[in-house]
């Protein structure tokens, strides 16, 4: 990962730009804090929606034909907020996100390329802010192409062969993920989409990196916590055969012993009906593609197609 530029003025908004400004579009590379903030908050706005919920807005952007994802942030969570602090390394929401994508992209996993993170507030704050409450942060990727999520074609899939495949290509993801120390914290299958540079595979990609931590030993709920998200979100579209199939996929490339795998399986089990014995207070929005009103007017950049 590398941070180009970093302003933090206190007069002007703070900007972190992520790998070179040439992969920015053309209008963008020469601006001030001030303005390129301006000119991602016009693209945020005519962009097309793609997924909304309580203080968080990503939309779909094309900037002198380039595709970018722009993701608003309003506020934070208290939670994220102390836990960086106590730490020493208070971050807005969008710095945090495109640093655990870039982190990500390190380990080989398909993720959005993160562009550029900044904030309305360069000032720090005294107190936790609250998710829809408070001052801007803006994140912008290059646009990862996709065109499905995995729980939609985990359910409507029926040819073995495939099932086994996104299963395996799944179980795979997870696994580099919790053996470098990162855990996901919101990993449903919704976040797993799959590539549209593999038409007909199983190429898969991860998305919504906002929650998501790298540590040198992180404690075991935390995988246990994805697990259980995934097996919660899979409902119905899978089979309890193949849950233990991928259990056992997870189990051998992370390193665990069959005992270890059972214990974790069963706590991941209790825990899948704790998230989902009752609706989430706000379920959000959300769209997968780029929208087809604007598929054939943009330039794709070769680079932008296999970016991670």
């Amino acid at each position: 990962m590398t941070v180009a530029s970093r302003t933090t003025n206190r007069t002007e908004p703070a900007a972190s730009a992520f790998g070179a400004r040439d992969d920015w579009p053309a209008s963008w590379r020469a601006l001030s804090s001030a303005a390129l903030l301006d000119a991602v908050r016009t693209a945020h706005a005519t962009g097309h929606g793609l997924r909304a919920t309580r203080g968080r807005d990503t939309r779909a952007a094309l900037v002198d034909g380039h595709r970018l994802a722009v993701k608003r942030f309003v506020g934070d969570e208290p939670r994220e907020w102390w836990y960086e602090r106590l730490r020493g390394a208070p971050r807005d929401p969008a710095e945090r996100e495109a640093r655990a994508l870039a982190r990500a992209g390190t380990l080989g996993l398909r993720v959005p390329r993160p562009l550029l993170a900044l904030r309305e507030d360069p000032a720090p704050r005294l107190a936790p802010p609250r998710p829809g409450r408070g001052a801007s942060a803006w994140l912008v990727t290059a646009w990862l192409d996709h065109d499905d999520h995995l729980g939609r074609r985990a359910a409507r899939e029926r040819d073995p062969a495939r099932r086994r495949a996104l299963l395996g290509a799944t179980a795979e993801l997870v696994a580099r993920l919790h053996a470098a120390g990162g855990y996901h914290r919101d990993l449903y299958l919704l976040h797993l989409v799959l590539c549209a540079s593999d038409p007909g595979g199983v190429e898969l990609a991860l998305l919504d990196l906002g929650r998501c931590r790298f540590e040198p030993d992180p404690r075991e709920r935390w995988f246990v916590k994805d697990l259980a998200a995934l097996d919660g979100s899979a409902g119905d579209a899978v089979t309890a055969r193949e849950r233990l199939r991928f259990l056992a996929l997870w189990r051998r490339a992370t390193g665990r012993g069959p005992a270890d795998a059972r214990r974790v399986a069963t706590a991941a089990r209790l825990k899948a009906r704790a998230l989902f014995a009752h609706a989430p207070i706000d379920p959000g929005t959300d769209r997968v593609g780029w929208p087809r009103e604007d598929a054939d007017d943009a330039r794709i950049d070769p680079a932008e197609e296999g970016a991670r």
